[in-house]
């Protein structure tokens, strides 16, 4: 039962995961990483979320995944997988976008 229940959740989460943002117009970002006070291993992961603003004001998790808060590379994967790829490469233009394809955590 647990198996199969795991294995929906995880087919739901890579539809979900690489979803297409065309038409998302975010007025805000934000990026951070959340610790819980779970540890299963000696090397804690962080929970990095993403979260985007849209301009009526309601919020929509953009991106989740899990990673080293401070490990530029666990950020780095956010940006190149998934749905915010695309919009992030593209600038969410549907054109490639310089500031996009050259993005940095520090440019979140």
């Amino acid at each position: 039962m647990i198996t199969r229940l795991l294995t929906v959740w995880q087919e739901e989460y890579q539809t979900w995961r690489k979803r297409s943002l065309q038409g998302k117009d975010y007025v805000y970002i934000w990026a951070d990483g959340v610790y819980f006070n779970v540890r299963l291993e000696e090397d804690r992961l962080a929970c990095l979320v993403i979260i985007g603003v849209l301009p009526d004001g309601r919020k929509e998790v953009i991106a989740i995944e899990d990673g080293y808060r401070e490990f530029t590379e666990s950020w780095a994967s956010i940006l190149r997988f998934g749905a915010l790829a695309s919009a992030w490469y593209t600038g969410g233009r549907g054109t490639p976008s310089s500031e996009g394809a050259n993005c940095s955590r520090s440019s979140l």
